[in-house]
C-alpha cells in the first residue's frame, strides 16, 4: 500500500464488521504507517535455524541428518517442502541430475546443456503427473453423478490445481540450482565449510575455480527469470531449456 491507500484503509481497520479479522503482511514495521501499526498486534516471524530444521525433517521422514540438510537446502529452508522432497524418490533423482548438469556446464555445448535439462523432465514433473492421474481417476468416479455444469467447474478447478503444481515442481528445479550456486559462492569466498551439498563437492569446487566474475549473481537472476516465465504460462520444457542456457551463459559466458 502506498500512503494514500493506507490512509483510506484506516477507517475500515478502525471499524471492521463483526467477526472480521485482518491479517496484514509487511517485510518490516517501517513499511507500515504508524497509525495502522498502532492499531495492530505485531507478530514477528523468524527463519528456523538450520540445525533445528534438519532435526525436524529427520524426525518426520526418518532420513539421516545429512540427507535432511540436503532436502532442506533443496527447498530453500521450508521444512514442509523438505519433508515432501525427502519422501519422494524422484526428488533425489532430480537433485542428482540438476547437480550433474551444473557441474558439466563448463565443458558442454549448448545442445548438450539442453539435452541434460530435458533429462530432468520425468523427475521434476513426477508430482504433477501423480496429481493428473488422481484427477483423471476422480473424474471417472464422479462422471456418474455430476451434471455438465458441475463437471465443467470441476475441470476448471483441476486445471488451476495442475498449473499451481507445475509452478511448485518447477520451483524445485530453480531452488536446486540456487542451492548449488550458494555452495559455489561459499567456496569462492573462502568458506568451504559452509558447503551444504557435500556429496556434490567435487563439481562445486571445479566450478568455483572457473566461474567468471559476477556469474553467480547473473545465474541467480536467470532462475528468477525462469520462475517469472512459468508464472506467465511459458511451456515448462521451454522454460527449462532457457534456464540451463541462461545459467551456462551467466557462469561461463557465451563461448
Amino acid at each position: 500500500m502506498n500512503q494514500a491507500s493506507a490512509n483510506a484503509f484506516l477507517k475500515t481497520l478502525e471499524e471492521p464488521e463483526a467477526g472480521v479479522v485482518f491479517i496484514l503482511i509487511a517485510p518490516n514495521e517501517t513499511a507500515v504507517l504508524p497509525t495502522i501499526l498502532s492499531r495492530c498486534q505485531a507478530v514477528r516471524f523468524r527463519t528456523i535455524p538450520a540445525a533445528e530444521g534438519r532435526g525436524l525433517v529427520a524426525r518426520r521422514t526418518g532420513v539421516d541428518p545429512e540427507r535432511a540438510a540436503f532436502a532442506l537446502a533443496a527447498c530453500e529452508g521450508s521444512v514442509t517442502d523438505a519433508v515432501a522432497f525427502a519422501a519422494l524418490p524422484a526428488s533425489w533423482q532430480l537433485r542428482e541430475q540438476v547437480f550433474a548438469c551444473l557441474a558439466d556446464l563448463h565443458r558442454t555445448d549448448a545442445w548438450g546443456a539442453i539435452s541434460a535439462g530435458r533429462g530432468f523432465a520425468a523427475n521434476w514433473m513426477a508430482p504433477v503427473e501423480a496429481l493428473k492421474t488422481a484427477q483423471e481417476d476422480a473424474k471417472v468416479r464422479e462422471s456418474e453423478f455430476l451434471d455438465k455444469q458441475a463437471q465443467k467447474a470441476a475441470d476448471a478447478k483441476n486445471k488451476r490445481a495442475l498449473t499451481a503444481a507445475t509452478s511448485r515442481a518447477f520451483g524445485r528445479v530453480t531452488a536446486l540450482v540456487r542451492s548449488w550456486l550458494a555452495d559455489v559462492l561459499a567456496v569462492q569466498e573462502g568458506m568451504p565449510e559452509r558447503v551444504v551439498n557435500t556429496d556434490a563437492e567435487p563439481g562445486i569446487m571445479r566450478a568455483a575455480a572457473g566461474i567468471r566474475d559476477g556469474g553467480i549473481r547473473a545465474a541467480v537472476e536467470a532462475t528468477q527469470r525462469a520462475e517469472r516465465n512459468i508464472a506467465y504460462n511459458v511451456g515448462a520444457q521451454n522454460a527449462i531449456d532457457a534456464l540451463v542456457l541462461d545459467v551456462r551463459r551467466a557462469l561461463y559466458g557465451s563461448a
